[in-house]
């Protein structure tokens, strides 16, 4: 029996999968490798095996297997991220131009632009594959712009914040961030893709405001799997720093 009470916060676990609450500013691979230690110390001996990436900055729901990359667990696991089975909800926040009032739903289903090799990320010009981001507008805040600030005029004093709930219909590379900032509403504090806007986001919020609040899949018996995490403490700071929803 797997203890509940460890350093990562676990949030979930199944036959051949666990999942944790992944913090921001550390890699999916330091968080699964301490996890096994700790999971060693416990008493239970298991390889952890990385079956799906959160970005170094994103918190949230990580997912794993509890086996080797040669388990049965592996297997069924990795067809199901492969195949597109795996259902995956994130919270993020985008600058820009308005995306619809509260409720709106959309989508967004260009193909992605191709990413820098060696740097992780920056769209270089033509596209790459297919790719399907479904959203729906959750809140919206004004942008905290600060008081005769000249520098920033025009469509940027017109842009605001919009609060989105996401879901991937496909698993690209940095697939919300570049499809958010292809549109030209870029994510909350993310230097990569909206670096324009970053002196000014991380004012408010010290990091990229992404989350993962959700996975579900299949476990190696068949049973639903489901891994939430709660907003990170440190994204709901920021929320807090914000002024009053926008009608």
């Amino acid at each position: 029996e797997i203890p509940m009470r460890l350093e990562s916060v676990l949030i979930s676990k199944g036959m051949g999968l666990i999942a944790v609450s992944k913090p921001p500013g550390i890699a999916t691979e330091v968080v699964l490798r301490r996890l096994q230690q700790q999971l060693a110390a416990s008493g239970h001996v298991s390889d952890v095996s990385v079956v799906s990436r959160l970005d170094f900055q994103t918190s949230g729901a990580l997912v794993a297997v509890l086996g080797s990359e040669t388990s049965a667990a592996f297997h069924v696991a990795s067809a199901q991220f492969a195949g597109r089975l795996v259902s995956k909800e994130y919270l993020c926040m985008c600058t820009g131009s308005p995306l619809g009032t509260v409720g709106t739903i959309g989508d967004i289903t260009a193909s992605m632009p191709n990413i820098h090799p060696e740097m992780g990320g920056g769209p270089l010009v033509g596209r790459g594959k297919a790719a399907a981001t479904y959203y729906q507008v959750l809140a919206r805040f004004a942008s905290p712009l600060r008081k005769g600030d000249s520098q920033h005029v025009g469509s940027e004093r017109e842009a605001v914040l919009s609060l989105l709930r996401v879901r991937l219909g496909t698993g690209r590379r940095h697939q919300i961030r570049t499809h958010l900032a292809d549109l030209g509403r870029p994510l909350v504090t993310d230097a990569t893709y909206g670096p324009t806007h970053l002196r000014l986001d991380s004012e408010w919020c010290p990091r990229m405001f992404l989350h993962c609040r959700r996975v579900a899949l299949t476990d190696l018996e068949g049973h639903e799997f489901v891994a939430e995490a709660e907003l990170a403490e440190d994204l709901e700071m920021a929320l807090r720093k914000l002024g009053p929803e926008l009608g």
